[in-house]
């Protein structure tokens, strides 16, 4: 008695094992678009962005950095409103915007003090190129309204960067490197000089921002866009912090259709759990029938 319970419950557990191996093998083909947010408006100090009719992300203040959420691989409207407010038109007329599959996006939210950009500006990044062994990639972000153009150096790797636009991505063995950041025409030579550590296998953005009321120089953000902790994190360039559940924390992911899985997905998941269910069932009847 004792062996044929043993090997019932050893045929749960394969069972079991299996059921997970099927779902990691059907999330990983999630091959759904992505979307982040990153606030960079003086002007709009904590921001709600719909995408659709669905509220995406939430009090999003100046200076914050979203994860990525999936999106549906389609043209979506996409509308900003100040933190809080439904019942006004959006700080500019919706968007829409083509997600194609497979891709992560980046929508930042421009604008100073006295004037909100009525088009915020959406780029591509790339995360899912492999690299090389003990290998980085870094991009620098020109967030900023002022000054035009800016140089940034990662030791004696530089990039001039417009306003609006961002680097070529650099690739870097990992390790920690001095930025530098210098503003073209002007007589400062630096105005920055940041230790910052990469870690090998990881992608990483420099955001560059405008200063807050009271502060001169630009404000720096480095990010782990591949999502780890970034080391040794400057902490004279950090955008001001909350406590994990204060007010203005946006939220990990937005309150999509109630499933992480695509439809697609999802499907694939439910079909393989219930082929491994039935398959369960006519083992264990099997066995209780030998005994």
């Amino acid at each position: 008695m004792k062996s044929q319970v043993k090997r019932i419950g050893q045929t749960i557990v394969v069972i079991m094992v299996m059921l997970s191996l099927g779902f990691v093998v059907v999330q990983a083909q999630d091959e759904r678009p992505r979307l982040r947010v990153v606030n960079a408006s003086l002007g709009l100090p904590s921001a709600d962005v719909y995408v659709g009719d669905t509220l995406y992300f939430h009090d999003v203040f100046f200076g914050y950095i979203s994860n990525y959420v999936p999106v549906d691989p389609a043209n979506l409207r996409l509308a900003v409103r100040p933190a809080g407010v439904k019942d006004v038109d959006p700080i500019r007329d919706p968007r829409d915007f083509a997600f194609e599959i497979n891709k992560d996006y980046t929508m930042v939210i421009l604008g100073t003090v006295d004037i909100i950009d009525n088009d915020p500006w959406i780029y591509e990044d790339n995360l899912k190129e492999p690299l090389p062994p003990g290998q980085a990639r870094v991009r620098m972000v020109h967030a900023a309204s002022n000054p035009p153009t800016i140089e940034l150096c990662l030791d004696n790797q530089c990039k001039t960067v417009a306003k609006r636009k961002f680097s070529d991505y650099i690739t870097l063995s990992d390790g920690t490197y001095n930025l530098k950041i210098r503003l073209i025409g002007t007589p400062d030579l630096v105005i920055y000089k940041l230790p910052i550590t990469f870690r090998a296998g990881e992608v990483y953005s420099i955001f560059v921002f405008d200063p807050k009321q009271g502060e001169v120089k630009p404000r720096i953000i480095p990010h782990t866009d591949t999502g780890q902790t970034l080391p040794h994190y400057p902490e004279e360039s950090v955008s001001s912090r909350l406590p994990p559940n204060a007010p203005g924390r946006a939220p990990r992911y937005p309150p999509v259709t109630g499933a992480f899985l695509s439809p697609t997905a999802l499907g694939a998941f439910i079909l393989i759990s219930l082929t491994f269910a039935i398959a369960g069932v006519w083992v264990v009847r099997r066995q209780l029938t030998k005994t």
